[in-house]
């Protein structure tokens, strides 16, 4: 008998400790907001919304599945940034860069580097195809 009056006055007390529905004080109930997303979850939502280019090679065969061709060009200027410690005109990066951009075109083209150079030089470059992503953005 005592344990059914000690659990009749347990739901008494929790009676009384629970707040009255909002609707009874004539007021809207709180609304709460939804918390912001974390980091991954923004970039889950990033990759739902750019799938079409994240899956792309599987669909087009001359899109690589990694961008590892792409990492070396990067790394050698990164190189020649920590040696020198930075390039001293705006001219200057700009004309390294448009050479190593030419070189590194030809080279992933399958022309030899000195003979694209020497075309250069002499005033007939090569002529290149440009680049997958160049294609894409230009289609667009």
């Amino acid at each position: 008998m005592s344990g059914i009056i000690g659990l009749e006055v347990f739901d008494v007390i929790n009676k009384l400790n629970r707040r009255p529905p909002a609707e009874a004080d004539g007021c809207d109930p709180p609304k709460r907001k939804r918390p912001p997303p974390t980091r991954q979850r923004r970039h889950v939502n990033r990759l739902f919304r750019r799938r079409d280019q994240v899956l792309r090679f599987m669909t087009d065969l001359a899109v690589p599945f990694t961008n590892n061709g792409s990492e070396p060009d990067l790394q050698m200027v990164k190189s020649r940034q920590k040696i020198s410690g930075c390039f001293r005109t705006q001219e200057g990066a700009r004309v390294f860069f448009r050479v190593r951009s030419y070189l590194s075109t030809a080279r992933k083209q399958g022309h030899p580097l000195l003979h694209a150079l020497e075309r250069v030089l002499t005033g007939k470059p090569a002529r290149l195809e440009p680049g997958e992503r160049c294609r894409l953005i230009s289609r667009r």
